[in-house]
């Protein structure tokens, strides 16, 4: 386990210093898809329950501004959601590109210390 976690740190240490700001974007972008999806259920549930509200009250559905508001909200977090996975992915894949350059050009400065 120790070793694991050693071999994780310094991965993340090589891509951190591969590239600082695709990495920030990464982790930023990370932490994003994993809160985002949390608050459009929250905003669903919120959304359910007010429909619920104004059904049992036999009131006009576009009458409440609420709902309208939470279908909003509900919408605008769910498109920045795909915003943010599709750039996720675009800067997954410039930065893998990235390590990858970065390994080799290690490589041949290491190379050519030998000879």
């Amino acid at each position: 386990m120790k070793q694991t976690l050693s071999t994780i740190r310094k991965a993340m240490a090589m891509v951190y210093d591969c590239d600082r700001r695709s990495f920030g974007v990464r982790f930023v972008c990370m932490l994003l898809q994993s809160v985002l999806p949390l608050v459009n259920i929250y905003l669903l549930k919120q959304l359910v329950d007010d429909i619920s509200a104004i059904l049992a009250n036999r009131q006009g559905l576009f009458d409440n501004t609420e709902v309208g508001v939470c279908l909003l909200l509900f919408c605008v977090v769910f498109f920045v959601n795909r915003v943010v996975g599709v750039v996720s992915t675009l800067n997954g894949d410039i930065l893998s590109q990235k390590i990858v350059d970065y390994l080799n050009d290690r490589i041949q400065r290491q190379s050519s210390r030998l000879d």
